[in-house]
């Protein structure tokens, strides 16, 4: 299901007799969504609250025109599901004005059981880039399958094999995304996004900033001849 702390509760549910996997589920009885032209999802209803306690400010901005703004980015499908694709904080905006959801590209490319992690990029640029780490055990065990010799996990992921192989993944995932939101160039890191590092909360989400700061240096790169 799908719901916020400000809306007193949920907004979407996946019931018995009405359940589609991928999906958040329908609105409940007595709740309208709608999805603005950004792609924002807004709700109404009995269980959308009054906003929050002494913070006027904060309330009217979570609430207009009598919407229960979620800040979250998705889309209703023919049968009337909601899918959630991202947050509205997290678009970046191409060169061609393009609003893109790096959430939802990140988690299409995690479908590969090749890419464990991944962080897109683009802001301000005509194409889209990413950082990829790999699922150490299944490139492993691609590498003995096909006889693949390499002395170390670096060595492994610098491979032609494995950089053909992960481009082939990456490929493959683009089909499911429009022209705008296609990764065009990607760097494959040989140590995952940590805790310890500060790269990514408790709870695994990405730390965007940080990595942002940390792999400057070789997002850029990807942009350098072009």
């Amino acid at each position: 299901g799908y719901g916020l702390t400000e809306g007193n509760g949920m907004i979407s549910a996946n019931r018995p007799g009405a359940t589609k996997i991928g999906t958040v589920g329908k609105p409940l009885d007595g709740i309208e969504v709608r999805i603005t032209e950004e792609g924002e999802i807004l709700a109404r209803g009995w269980l959308c609250g009054k906003g929050y306690w002494n913070n006027r400010e904060a309330t009217e901005e979570l609430y207009r025109d009598g919407w229960l703004h979620t800040g979250d980015l998705g889309y209703l499908d023919q049968e009337g599901y909601l899918h959630l694709t991202g947050r509205k904080k997290e678009i970046l905006i191409t060169s061609g004005g393009k609003n893109v959801s790096p959430s939802y590209i990140e988690n299409i490319l995690k479908m590969s059981s090749y890419i464990s992690q991944a962080v897109v990029f683009g802001e301000g640029k005509n194409f889209l880039t990413a950082l990829i780490t790999l699922n150490q055990e299944e490139v492993t065990r691609f590498a003995g399958k096909n006889h693949i010799p390499f002395s170390s996990y670096a060595d492994l992921i610098r491979r032609e094999e494995i950089l053909n192989l992960v481009q082939e993944e990456v490929d493959r995932r683009n089909q499911d995304l429009s022209r705008v939101e296609r990764i065009r160039k990607f760097t494959i890191l040989e140590d995952e996004f940590r805790r310890d590092r500060e790269e990514v909360t408790p709870t695994f989400k990405i730390k965007r900033k940080v990595i942002a700061e940390r792999y400057g240096d070789l997002v850029e790169a990807m942009y350098m001849d072009e």
